[in-house]
């Protein structure tokens, strides 16, 4: 059979659901990429537009626009998953997105578009 996960296993895959999420810097290297802005933007307009807000209208409206963009589900979700939860590891992005609710999910993109424009500028001196 199947064991159940321990709260402690299952609250790092959660939290973001309770709690503002904290970036992991390193996840957020890895994936938010600034030539993916434009994409994320694009996703943004997905999540706030989409209709019903379910799993499945998720899922085949953001993987349309990925295809459309010409950018694999894999690079294009990860930046939605870093922004809404800190982090690019989660349970499934288009359950997580109805399970924080449209608004909460656009405040934390909105976010994370604003960090990723900033950081595109001029690379401050402190990176390296």
């Amino acid at each position: 059979g199947v064991e159940a996960q321990t709260l402690a296993e299952v609250w790092p895959l959660i939290s973001f659901l309770f709690t503002e999420p904290v970036d992991d810097e390193k996840a957020w290297r890895k994936v938010m990429k600034p030539e993916l802005a434009a994409v994320l933007a694009r996703e943004r307009e997905v999540i706030a537009t989409v209709e019903p807000f379910d799993p499945a209208a998720l899922e085949r409206e953001l993987r349309a626009l990925l295809e459309e963009e010409g950018v694999g589900a894999g690079k294009g979700l990860q930046p939605i998953r870093v922004a809404i939860t800190g982090t690019n590891i989660s349970p499934g992005i288009f359950e997580s997105l109805v399970a924080l609710g449209r608004e909460r999910s656009l405040r934390r993109i909105d976010r994370a578009l604003e960090r990723l424009r900033d950081s595109s500028g001029e690379d401050s001196p402190a990176q390296g």
